[in-house]
C-alpha cells in the first residue's frame, strides 16, 4: 500500500481530507505526508474527526498534534473493520492488486463495511462501477464479470464470518 496524503497543504486554515474523511490542518497534513503511526490511524479510521472514527482507544502516536488528540465518544455506527470492503481489498491484494495514491479505495471500502452486505448486494454494479472508475484510472485491463464475482464472493465471506462471530 502507498503511504502519504495526496492533499494539498493548506496556505491557512483547514482542509477536508477526503481519503481519510476528515478535516487537516497544515501541521496534520505534514504528518499525513510522513507517513507512519498517523497515516496508519487515519487509514484504519483511529482519529476523532473522521466520519467513519467510533471512539476507539488510542495508543499513544510518534508526535503530537496541536493540542493533543482526544477521543471523543461518537454515536455507535457499524464497525468499519471486516466486512464486504475489507474481504473484497483482501481478494483484490491476493491477485497482487493494491491500492495506489491518489485511488479512493480506502473510502470505499469503508463505506461498503459500514453500508453492510444488504446494500454491497443491492448495489453490486455501483461496487463494480467503483472497481472499474479505479480499474481505469490505473490504466488496467478490466472485465465486468469477472469484477463482480469477485465482489459477490467478498459479499460471501463476509456474510460468513457475520454468522460466526460471536455477538457483542
Amino acid at each position: 500500500m502507498v503511504e502519504g496524503c495526496e492533499c494539498e497543504m493548506p496556505e491557512a486554515g483547514r482542509i477536508r481530507c477526503q481519503r481519510h474523511g476528515c478535516e487537516k490542518d497544515r501541521t496534520q497534513v505534514e504528518l499525513c505526508q510522513a507517513g507512519g503511526k498517523y497515516w496508519e490511524a487515519w487509514e484504519d479510521c483511529k482519529l476523532a474527526g473522521q466520519d467513519c472514527f467510533s471512539g476507539q482507544v488510542l495508543e499513544p502516536l510518534d508526535r503530537p498534534v496541536r493540542g493533543s488528540v482526544k477521543v471523543v465518544n461518537k454515536p455507535a455506527r457499524k464497525a468499519t473493520r471486516g466486512g464486504p470492503g475489507t474481504e473484497l481489498r483482501g481478494l483484490l491484494s491476493m491477485i497482487g492488486l493494491r491500492p495506489a495514491r491518489g485511488c479512493k479505495c480506502g473510502q470505499r471500502m469503508r463505506q461498503m463495511n459500514i453500508a453492510g452486505c444488504s446494500w454491497c448486494s443491492k448495489n453490486i454494479e455501483t461496487v463494480v462501477d467503483w472497481l472499474a472508475e479505479e480499474a481505469d484510472r490505473a490504466r488496467l485491463p478490466f472485465l465486468r464479470f469477472a469484477a463482480k464475482k469477485i465482489v459477490r464472493i467478498a459479499i460471501r465471506r463476509a456474510l460468513r464470518k457475520e454468522k460466526n462471530s460471536p455477538p457483542d
